[in-house]
């Protein structure tokens, strides 16, 4: 759920875009 709200904030804020890729990567690593 919020995996999907952050990348709709990121598609729209390129700040928040750079952002989501970090928070994806941690939850990928976890």
């Amino acid at each position: 759920g919020q995996t999907v709200t952050l990348k709709f904030n990121g598609v729209e804020d390129s700040s928040l875009q750079t952002s989501f890729v970090v928070d994806d990567t941690s939850l990928t690593t976890s």
